[in-house]
């Protein structure tokens, strides 16, 4: 080989190893397995067969959610950056793919849904069959950042559930209580699809839009009946940290111009010794006609206390379901109450991987007469551990 053709090879590689240099791929994720011991209890004799039982067995997820990811950035230069993300929720007990589902039980949509509520709530079962997703199911999209913010493409997480996980102590944890009570008693959607997003951080101030459009005129099991739309804001100085949101969400299949609207609060300090969450949700779903018009309101309070290599964490949520009009029963009639409190200690083993015990106690009630009152209790204690990648 000549000169020439060796200073020739020497600049195409130092411009190759320049050119990876810019651009990163990266695999990553967490597996969360425990062994949990579940006792259910319900005061409803009919359903005794379903809800009255012990089990045990190895669940996925129970501390923080299990998931794969590939994400990939490349350096456009001039301050500008694209990007991908690729994540997959698994369900480490069985070994498979799981999409993203509503945390209301099967057994709370079949009462709710048999009562005059039914035309109401019974978009529950199917509300959000596309945003539950398939394969890519948390999130798949595409971003671009320029120096005057970011535009995003995709499926993605919705700003409420990303408020939700990081203003309690136990953030992604399948009993993590603001989880379950803003994600199981009313219309908050965890994921959205088919939807563009705009970040933009200015100072100590984030601000983000997401907007789904109706993407169907013939909307159907699993298709799109409206558009939808989300804001929030972030304030974060030193210990504090503060977040509002608003959604508007017209996607629902079952009931055609029903709009589900919430806003929501969160706060968080840390106090060094401990840190300290609150958050605030409210939510309204305002039907069509002489339709049952419902608000749902939920508050959830926790803190997180270091100990060594681990830290104690505890929480505690509420959440109601009451009439906001007369149409079938009074304004202010209580369809249903649930309590959530959970508890937990993480051990840091490395930097990767922990030891955990966790317990929840869940008491779900429905007072109204067309569901004699029935009244549902979850205790679930797990011990498990789990390693990131």
């Amino acid at each position: 080989m000549n000169t020439k053709s060796f200073l020739a090879l020497t600049v195409i590689a130092a411009a190759a190893s320049s050119a990876m240099a810019q651009s990163s791929l990266n695999i990553y994720g967490n597996v969360d397995a425990s062994v949990t011991h579940t006792k259910n209890e319900s005061s409803a004799w009919a359903l005794s067969p379903a809800t009255n039982k012990s089990t045990t067995a190895v669940s996925s997820g129970t501390m923080s959610e299990s998931f794969i990811g590939f994400k990939g950035t490349e350096d456009l230069g001039s301050g500008m950056e694209a990007s991908f993300v690729l994540e997959t929720y698994l369900d480490v007990d069985t070994g498979a793919t799981s999409s993203n589902r509503q945390l209301l039980s099967a057994v709370s949509r079949l009462l709710i849904a048999s009562t005059p509520l039914g035309p109401t709530f019974a978009s529950t079962a199917t509300w959000n069959l596309r945003d539950e997703g398939g394969f890519w199911a948390k999130n798949a999209h595409v971003s671009l950042k320029t120096n005057y913010g970011m535009i995003r493409l995709g499926q993605m997480d919705n700003l409420g559930y990303l408020s939700a996980v990081k203003y309690n102590p136990f953030g992604t944890a399948a009993i993590n209580p603001t989880m379950r009570v803003f994600y199981g008693t009313d219309f908050y959607a965890r994921a959205w699809s088919n939807t563009a997003a705009y970040f933009i951080k200015l100072g100590d101030v984030t601000g983000a839009v997401l907007y789904a459009p109706k993407n169907d005129n013939a909307p159907g099991l699993g298709q799109q009946g409206g558009a939808k739309y989300a804001l929030s804001g972030r304030y974060e100085t030193g210990p504090l940290s503060l977040a509002a949101g608003y959604e508007s969400n017209k996607d629902n299949v079952s009931s055609a111009g029903t709009e589900a609207k919430s806003a929501t609060v969160h706060g968080s300090y840390d106090l060094s010794v401990a840190k300290l969450f609150a958050s605030l949700g409210w939510a309204k779903n305002d039907a069509t006609g002489a339709c049952q018009d419902v608000i749902s309101k939920g508050y959830s309070v926790g803190v997180s206390v270091p100990v060594g290599s681990g830290a104690f964490m505890a929480s505690f949520a509420n959440g109601k379901l009451e009439a906001d009009n007369s149409a079938t029963f009074s304004a202010g009639t209580t369809f249903r109450d649930v309590d959530v409190f959970s508890l937990g200690y993480n051990h840091s083993l490395s930097k990767r991987t922990s030891a955990y015990a966790a317990y929840l106690d869940e008491s779900d009630s429905y007072p109204v007469a067309t569901l004699s009152n029935l009244k549902i209790k979850t205790q679930q204690f797990s011990i498990g551990v789990r390693h990131s990648f």
